[in-house]
């Protein structure tokens, strides 16, 4: 413990002095509190590739366009350029109050479907759904699938579409099928990695031109801010990206030394010095990590509770003679912190007995 406390008082040192330097994670997504929840994200995504919004850039959906281009072969998505598109929709309503993420129309009846995923589940014949409404626009063309691009946006690189989404279509490389193997639709898999390259890449044009040109270089530097702002928090969803940039926290959850650092960051925040392990502590020392443990207690609560769930999503559990799959959510696109396990033998199903917690730092609350 006396080791422990001896290098908390040394990273937060470290810390406070980054800080009095200009350290800061000050982020207008996160102040707003907008980080995890798709529409927003595909709100902005969509705001940036529209090219009729009022940041007057073509660029962005330019580049879009481009790398999109690269991401596919023998299409007709291949050689786009910005006149190509008609229109860019968001929450693209369909039938029975289903909502397309972001839907874009091209010319000649061409159309990109965008399903964008980051901890909602599946709904049941989601992506067929949506493939038929924009199918039945364009029924009359011959191989009409040709025209029709389904995009799965998802943090998760390896993540595919689920057979509940997919009804009776299935993925064959980059193509969907129905269950007749009739194509309907080109597929491409998308993860925020490219969305972070596709920022990158525009953020690249604007520094450049905040070289060049003096006039505008105000509302420059304005589209850099906002674009950096966007990629830090793209970077969230990519654990080789993500750093830690608080000193005490990145201490606490060292790796090698997690469990002992948790217990005596438990053991600080919940006893007071007549507990054996704090007896012996120097007084100053003791009451200085106690206020930073109780400081960043609801950071350490967060973290544990994440990591925890982590290790449930996707997996069985059997409870009695009943087996549980587990799955983070997010309950009506607003809360992260959302964790179900439902019977496995409701899998397909859209309506389901379950168990519901809720989460988010040191609050929890569990509904069956």
């Amino acid at each position: 413990m006396e080791k422990f406390i001896e290098r908390l008082l040394e990273e937060d040192i470290k810390f406070e002095k980054d800080v009095n330097n200009g350290l800061s994670d000050i982020n207008i997504f996160d102040a707003l509190n907008i980080e995890t929840k798709e529409n927003y994200h595909s709100k902005f995504i969509a705001y940036l590739i529209d090219i009729n919004k009022d940041h007057y850039q073509k660029n962005f959906a330019k580049v879009f366009l481009e790398k999109l281009g690269k991401s596919l072969v023998n299409t007709k998505f291949e050689n786009l350029n910005i006149e190509d598109i008609k229109s860019v929709e968001t929450e693209a309503c369909i039938k029975d109050n289903r909502r397309i993420d972001i839907l874009i129309t091209l010319s000649d009846k061409r159309y990109i479907i965008i399903e964008n995923k980051i901890y909602a589940k599946d709904q049941k014949n989601q992506l067929k759904d949506y493939i038929n409404f924009v199918r039945k626009n364009i029924k009359n063309i011959k191989d009409c699938y040709k025209n029709i691009l389904t995009i799965y946006l998802h943090q998760d690189e390896c993540a595919s579409p689920s057979d509940y989404s997919l009804g009776n279509f299935t993925i064959k490389t980059n193509l969907i099928k129905d269950k007749n193997e009739n194509n309907v639709s080109y597929y491409l898999k998308m993860d925020y990695i490219w969305i972070k390259e596709w920022i990158d890449e525009c953020i690249k044009i604007y520094e450049e031109k905040s070289t060049k040109d003096q006039k505008f270089i105000l509302d420059i530097q304005n589209i850099i801010f906002t674009l950096n702002q966007y990629k830090s928090i793209l970077q969230w969803y990519m654990t080789d990206e993500y750093t830690q940039r608080d000193d005490v926290l990145e201490f606490i959850f060292q790796n090698n030394i997690k469990m002992q650092n948790l217990k005596n960051a438990m053991i600080l925040y919940r006893y007071n010095k007549n507990k054996s392990e704090l007896k012996n502590l120097n007084e100053e020392n003791y009451k200085k990590a106690k206020d930073i443990i109780q400081h960043k207690w609801s950071n350490i609560c967060e973290y544990i509770i994440e990591e925890f769930f982590d290790s449930f999503e996707h997996k069985e559990i059997k409870i009695g003679d009943i087996t549980f799959i587990g799955n983070k959510i997010e309950e009506n696109r607003v809360n992260h912190g959302v964790f179900i396990f439902y019977p496995i033998d409701y899998k397909n199903e859209s309506i389901y007995p379950c168990i519901y917690i809720y989460f988010k730092k040191n609050t929890m609350i569990l509904l069956v």
